[in-house]
């Protein structure tokens, strides 16, 4: 265990570092609110700080660092002309709080004949933003559709969900829709049908309110210029939470760099926005739905090239990490869990899809690399509209909803390597627990991954829509894949759910994959009907019904062309897939993703697949160098016998 006191001194060291090595033009700016000599009019010297970190980024320049001691900070931070190239850091790692909320003491009265409910005038006041989030309904969307959600009328069924949010001694309480719901449930509330008043049924292990500390969203973001298009800052060690942020489009993150290029967000925990945690890309390309925007920058600019390295990125209410055009941009290192916390879904609270863990747009370039991606209610990781030279490598992805990673529309070589892709969960019949997952998508490499228990396939691609690509217009395709040196292990329907070769489904390749246990089947599929049924079965009664091949067993064909799910044998002869892939023995294994460890018994010593190396492809999933020649799997050679790997933290 590591001590406050420790934390203390090596921040400490670290101040004086940066205090030594700062050049003789760049200022040390100091933000200590627990000082009795605090004043945003003060000097902002350790002697004399500033009260507020807002106070110390309207005067900061480029090289100058913002050093913020311990405290809880309630206010937006916003950078102006003058914000590029500065650096925030807190002095004591994660002992700096900034805050979206407020405290909240307002004369509670109880609710009459209802135990433990409560009800408070909810000021206008309080809020000194555009808009009082409380009176506000949340939009996922194209663009900004939210409604007033108060007043309501007295035949409605339910009450519209608001933006606020509310936190009792630290935890989120859960917004209702009817009072009876809040009458029933400890731990809920609910916006007044007039919406001057917010009612509070106290959760379990608070006898008496005036006992709790209550805090409400008050700020609709928590770091974010006042510019756009500031660059080179630097975002350290501290704790952000509370929010209460509208839903993309634009996306205005708690921490957003606001179409920033080359920033640095690192060692912070993100938690608790009602939408998005971190967004660090341009914005929209609906400029004029752009909120706090000078006229002079309400037009499309393009950001990019920032990095999002070793943060806790956690119970975010609709997705942790967010970018629209973030080129060039990095997240490595970080834990991004149980996001999508307040359970976004289309067609129901939300016009499009915009949750999970990671989701980033036109990420040409970018890479997404050694991160802890659990839990999340949506896809661990997604990339769409555009994705080429790009990269998703050395994650753990477990337990997300629907996919765990997730490609769509683009074209153009990406490598998806090295990644361990576990547990994904059914989310509807279209999102039905895919390991790696492609639509409207081609070119991509998916080598060196394990897919292990996914509720349907290990990997599936396809084409679902008539969108188009490129100047020309062309039908989007689902071709040119590369699946290499996979292995799966107890993929529910089947290992790998490929289309059969047609105009939209060309020259895609799968081989050297180890499946492990008999029951891992492979999948041809229509191309979602874009190839005919029949073609597939006249190629399936060609290349085994007809020639009797005395190692495969052809199924009834009425039956085959509904199911279409082959064993390897049967899949080289219809497919011409795998050739050198081969089928081995399976074991009593176990991935923890608890610890996240995985744990292999008895493993055979055939489970190891030499392979020739792909391109870019240098290191496993531990980092460790590969040789002239590539070993299937993420885990380089696997020792027969018992096997026990810890897949994180990684290098």
């Amino acid at each position: 265990m590591i001590h406050v006191s420790t934390l203390i001194l090596r921040s400490s060291f670290w101040v004086l570092l940066l205090t030594l090595s700062t050049s003789l033009h760049a200022a040390m700016l100091h933000v200590d609110q627990a000082n009795p000599n605090a004043s945003d009019s003060a000097k902002g010297t350790l002697e004399q700080p500033f009260k507020t970190i807002n106070a110390a980024a309207q005067i900061a320049t480029k090289g100058d660092t913002v050093i913020v001691h311990p405290g809880v900070y309630r206010e937006h931070v916003a950078p102006g002309k003058t914000g590029s190239g500065v650096t925030y850091i807190s002095a004591v790692r994660h002992r700096a709080y900034i805050k979206g909320s407020d405290v909240w003491t307002p004369q509670w009265k109880p609710v009459a004949d209802h135990e433990d409910v409560y009800v408070a005038p909810l000021e206008a006041s309080l809020f000194t933003g555009r808009r009082n989030p409380f009176l506000r309904t949340i939009s996922v969307s194209s663009k900004d559709k939210s409604t007033e959600a108060r007043p309501v009328a007295d035949d409605a069924a339910q009450w519209p969900i608001t933006l606020g949010q509310l936190f009792v001694d630290g935890m989120p309480m859960t917004q209702v829709t009817t009072l009876k719901q809040l009458y029933d449930t400890p731990a809920t509330w609910i916006v007044g049908q007039q919406g001057d008043t917010l009612l509070l049924h106290l959760p379990g292990h608070l006898r008496k309110i005036q006992a709790g500390t209550i805090e409400l969203t008050t700020r609709d973001r928590v770091f974010a210029p006042s510019r756009r298009a500031l660059r080179d800052i630097i975002i350290e060690g501290f704790i952000f939470e509370h929010c209460a942020n509208q839903g993309p489009f634009p996306q205005v993150g708690m921490i957003s760099t606001r179409t920033g290029k080359n920033w640095i967000i690192r060692d912070n925990i993100i938690r608790y926005a009602k939408t998005v945690g971190i967004d660090i890309g341009s914005e929209t390309w609906g400029v004029s739905a752009l909120v706090d925007t000078d006229d002079d920058q309400k037009r499309i600019m393009i950001g990019g090239g920032n990095q999002v390295l070793n943060n806790i990125i956690e119970d975010n209410g609709l997705c942790g990490v967010a970018g629209w055009n973030t080129g060039g941009s990095v997240i490595r290192g970080n834990i991004v869990r149980r996001n999508n916390r307040l359970g976004f879904e289309s067609k129901i609270n939300a016009s499009w899809e915009e949750a999970g863990g990671i989701k980033v747009h036109a990420f040409n370039g970018g890479v997404i690399e050694g991160n802890l991606v659990i839990d999340n209610d949506g896809p661990g990781i997604w990339i769409d509209n555009g994705y080429k030279g790009a990269r998703i490598s050395r994650n753990f992805v477990s337990g997300s909803l629907g996919k765990g990673i997730f490609v769509e529309l683009g074209e153009g070589r990406m490598l998806i390597d090295n990644n361990v892709v576990c547990y994904t969960r059914n989310y509807s019949n279209f999102y039905a627990g895919d390991g790696i997952y492609s639509h409207d998508a081609s070119d991509l490499v998916i080598t060196n991954n394990l897919l292990y228990h996914n509720a349907r396939y290990g990997i599936l691609g396809q084409v679902v829509s008539g969108r188009t690509l490129g100047k020309d217009k062309h039908a989007v395709e689902t071709s040119n894949h590369q699946i290499l040196g996979n292995m799966f292990i107890g993929n529910n329907v089947a290992a790998i759910s490929m289309p059969f070769a047609g105009k939209q489904s060309r020259n895609n390749t799968s081989d050297y994959n180890v499946f492990i246990g008999s029951n891992e089947k492979l999948r041809i599929h229509t191309n979602h009907g874009r190839v005919k049924q029949d073609v597939i079965g006249d190629a399936y009664t060609q290349a085994v019904v007809s020639q009797k091949d005395s190692e495969v067993q052809p199924q009834p064909t009425a039956h085959w062309i509904k199911d279409r799910r082959l064993d390897l044998a049967s899949w080289q002869k219809v497919m011409k897939q795998d050739q050198h892939s081969i089928e081995v023995p399976t074991c009593r294994m176990i991935i923890a993703s608890g610890e996240v460890t995985m744990t292999v018994m008895e493993a055979a010593s055939t489970w190891t697949l030499p392979m020739p190396n792909v391109e870019g492809v240098t290191r496993d999933y531990f980092a460790r160098t590969m040789g002239d020649e590539s070993i299937a799997g993420p885990f380089g050679k696997i020792e027969p016998g018992h096997n026990r790997w810890i897949l994180w933290p990684v290098r």
